[in-house]
């Protein structure tokens, strides 16, 4: 039967869920197709949803690829997503947060960790199609907001390389301006309202706005504070792009005395937060 889909801040274009049934099962599954619009956005997904009702007993990481970036799903009594990827990646995000068991629209919260590109190119598409808040530091809103493409400072060798390259591409690539809902000090921000055992703690040095979720466990999502992996390292260590590698290493200091275990890059693989393993 014919049923409208209300999704938060989309204006639907069309929605419709069709229910069936066979002779021999109940209707566990049905399909819906939805096309939905917002200012400078516009697109559709169709996938099989689940009628039945999900429960998450405890905390859930999930990393979900977007390019050349790791955006992390967490999720406890409700979800949080960390980083948006490069542009163009909505799809491949609905994609897999479905296989994952998560509807879009349960992703109350964005945590943007700093405003380079890969990180939040498929930003407005994301908060569009889940109707999430978008929250970043002070010091990035206005990159967000007004769609500006800032380049980092190189480090390294490799990173001076990298950058050149970067610089190739910034002509020919945009991104949409984003909306900030919630916009943090320095002085950090708790995230038991959004059903998450956890915190936003201020780590600048890779940019001067970037911020770590860092959960009561121990488990930091860093963004690009530390890397992990090709393109960017061989190993772990700090990045080859930074504002100020001074404050990167102080940064990382903080982490570890409030509880950091294991940290999550937004290049490379999660690995143990043990000092003497950053260089």
């Amino acid at each position: 039967m014919p049923a409208t889909i209300k999704f938060p801040q989309i204006t639907p274009l069309f929605s419709a869920l069709l229910c069936f049934r066979d002779h021999h099962h109940t209707p566990a599954h049905s399909f819906f197709l939805v096309i939905f619009q917002s200012p400078g956005y516009t697109g559709f997904y169709m996938r099989t949803y689940s009628t039945r009702s999900r429960r998450v007993s405890s905390t859930q990481i999930h990393r979900i690829k977007l390019g050349v970036c790791n955006c992390y799903l967490i999720k406890e009594k409700s979800a949080i997503l960390v980083d948006a990827g490069p542009p163009k990646q909505e799809y491949k995000f609905i994609r897999k947060i479905l296989s994952l068991g998560t509807e879009p629209e349960e992703v109350s919260l964005i945590v943007v960790t700093h405003g380079h590109i890969d990180h939040i190119g498929s930003l407005l598409g994301i908060k569009t199609v889940t109707g999430a808040e978008v929250l970043a530091h002070q010091r990035e809103k206005d990159i967000l907001e007004q769609a500006i493409w800032t380049l980092p400072g190189a480090v390294t060798p490799w990173g001076a390389f990298l950058l050149w390259l970067l610089k190739l591409a910034q002509k020919n690539i945009r991104f949409e301006p984003t909306p900030v809902d919630v916009e943090i000090m320095d002085s950090g921000f708790s995230l038991e309202g959004h059903g998450i055992k956890g915190r936003i703690v201020a780590t600048p040095g890779h940019t001067k706005g970037s911020i770590t979720l860092l959960l009561d466990s121990g488990e930091a999502f860093v963004g690009d504070l530390l890397m992990n992996g090709f393109p960017m390292r061989r190993g772990p260590g700090t990045p080859i792009f930074a504002d100020d590698l001074k404050a990167v290493e102080r940064s990382v200091q903080l982490l570890l005395e409030q509880g950091a275990k294991i940290f999550y890059p937004g290049h490379g693989e999660p690995f143990s937060a043990v000092f003497s393993q950053i260089e």
